[in-house]
């Protein structure tokens, strides 16, 4: 596989160069948000099992020193199942739920789970006549896992099934349809896959993007790079790939499919497991200490089925993936607080003129034999533009693969996260080294 990335700046009629190649390929915890910035005001949305809770007189407010984000504890004990009772003389607070009792007092660091004593280092509180305590406290002491998505700025409390290995947003591997539109509503839109089942898209917040895959009525895979998400093995996004490999063990270096073994590529940014039923791909952000950055769940099947290296190629297949490459580079932009790209349809022209370009000639260049550079090529489409950039590959096996790829290479990732406002994607299918990806960036005069 390459890739490679090059940007233009213009200025005044003056242009730099910038540029960046990848050689051929063999085939925080955080789970605690962070401060916000001085002065700085949102709204905090609390999820239950993805169900909404509403707060009609007090809400959900992050205490900024400590990092800590506090909920009416009424509202959300109950929505758990729990009791909650008031001594008004000694200002203790009660929660019974099942065999766990918790008595707080307010303002007070103290407080008694069961038969055992805690420190908090946030204490409960009394705001307009309702008492408010760290969510993350009451949560996991009544046993529920608690994330933090400071993107979307929505804390989310999950039951997770017992005995499931790994699941995402509530939807687990084998899971019915029904119960997958349930918790997640209906999706953005339906992409195909080279896996041989349809992608179901959830783009409606780029905070929680998730790629949903439906076979015969049943989920057969998962993507997503939602900053919140954890399976109940523990591993969780933002995780360090020394840490799961030392939960996990040591990843596959190939699958064995039929009489061929495939080897996986890029290893160091990339971990594979096979784990019961379910191929687990988790993929790191080499400029971010190898921290989990997003996640790929297949059923065996899918996987193992999967027609060659590439799946079956063909046109439909070709617009789903500039879909997907376009949503993910938003992803990534959105969760650092920058704009989204906007599509630009003469852009994606030019981008799929180059890759079919590529194919018929047989090379691999920002340059074509013609000497046409990506500038020229999107102006002559009519483009005016101020600045322009463009990343390319061949050879990765889907949309996912190559995103993660261009983004841990520093050329592409400087484009993908450049002060740019627009972007058209191409994907060509053929040639030397079966797919072709481009993305054509640029700023209008």
């Amino acid at each position: 596989m390459q890739y490679r990335g090059i940007v233009w700046f213009f200025f005044l009629g003056f242009w730099l160069l910038f540029s960046g190649s990848g050689g051929v390929i063999a085939q925080t915890n955080g789970h605690e948000p962070l401060a916000p910035a001085s002065g700085q005001i949102y709204t905090i949305k609390v999820l239950i099992n993805f169900h909404e809770v509403d707060f009609p007189d007090q809400e959900p407010f992050l205490d900024a020193e400590r990092g800590r984000i506090y909920v009416p504890l009424r509202f959300v004990a109950e929505t758990l199942g729990a009791d909650v009772s008031w001594q008004h003389d000694t200002r203790m607070v009660t929660v019974s739920q099942k065999n766990n009792v918790v008595k707080m007092i307010i303002d007070s660091p103290d407080s008694m789970v069961n038969d055992s004593y805690y420190s908090l280092d946030s204490t409960p509180r009394l705001i307009n006549g309702r008492t408010v305590v760290p969510v993350r406290f009451i949560s996991e002491i009544m046993g529920y896992k608690v994330h933090w998505n400071g993107c979307a700025k929505t804390v989310s409390i999950l039951d997770f099934p017992e005995g499931e290995n790994v699941n995402s947003h509530g939807i687990g591997l084998g899971d019915p349809e029904n119960k997958m539109l349930k918790i997640l509503g209906y999706p953005a839109r339906k992409d195909t896959s080279n896996y041989g089942f349809d992608w179901y898209i959830y783009n409606q917040s780029y905070c929680n993007y998730m790629q949903v895959g439906i076979h015969e009525g049943r989920v057969q895979g998962f993507y997503t790079n939602a900053p919140g998400w954890e399976s109940s093995t523990g591993i969780y996004m933002g995780m360090l790939k020394y840490e799961v490999n030392s939960l996990l063990g040591r990843p596959l270096h190939y699958i064995e499919k039929e009489d061929a073994l495939y080897v996986i590529e890029s290893r160091s940014s990339k971990d594979v497991y096979l784990i019961d039923n379910y191929y687990l791909t988790l993929f790191y952000d080499a400029y971010d200490n190898y921290r989990v950055n997003g996640v790929l769940c297949l059923v065996r099947e899918a996987e193992e089925e999967l027609d060659g290296y590439y799946g079956i190629l063909n046109a439909e297949l070709q617009e789903s993936y500039e879909r997907q490459i376009f949503d993910l580079a938003n992803c990534e932009r959105v969760r650092r607080g920058m704009a989204p790209f906007i599509w630009d349809e003469r852009a994606a022209t030019t981008a799929k003129e180059h890759c079919r370009d590529m194919i018929y000639r047989n090379f691999f260049d920002h340059t074509n034999p013609d000497g046409k550079e990506p500038y020229c090529r999107m102006e002559e489409a009519g483009i005016d533009l101020w600045v322009a950039a463009e990343n390319i590959a061949v050879g990765p096996t889907n949309a996912i693969n190559v995103h993660h790829r261009w983004m841990n290479s520093w050329a592409h990732r400087i484009n993908i996260l450049g002060d740019i406002e627009k972007l058209g994607v191409g994907v060509e299918f053929g040639g030397t080294f079966h797919t072709y990806f481009a993305q054509n960036f640029y700023t209008p005069r």
